[in-house]
């Protein structure tokens, strides 16, 4: 999936998807390898589902950042 130069971009990426999952209890990207790989690489993920009912605007808002597939 990886697409050109590792940065720690990448590991920042990767501590959100971490942080997503156990802020809401579930993956931020479902189904099968390419529908997968379609949804990760086009960021196509939210944070308006029941699972984050209750979790604070900042730690959405952390998340969120985090996860930006093209990071500035």
């Amino acid at each position: 999936m990886l697409v050109g130069r590792y940065t720690q971009a990448c590991d920042l990426w990767s501590l959100g998807v971490i942080a997503y999952r156990l802020l809401s209890g579930h993956s931020p990207f479902h189904g099968r390898q390419q529908a997968l790989v379609s949804q990760i690489l086009s960021g196509a993920y939210t944070t308006n589902t029941l699972g984050w009912k209750g979790v604070s605007k900042e730690a959405r808002d952390f998340v969120e950042r985090l996860m930006d597939v093209d990071p500035v």
